[in-house]
């Protein structure tokens, strides 16, 4: 974890339709996004 706010999930079925879920590691919310915006979802994070 080393202080991580977020994990990136990236298995079978997220490759499959191009998505990534994006798990906060403190509130444990999820949030499936397209691979192409994944940059951008990051950064508009606080």
């Amino acid at each position: 974890r080393a202080g991580a706010r977020y994990a990136l999930l990236l298995g079978e079925e997220e490759l499959q339709q191009h998505t990534a879920t994006l798990r906060d590691l403190n509130t444990h919310e999820q949030n499936t996004v397209p691979q192409t915006e994944l940059v951008a979802w990051l950064q508009n994070r606080p």
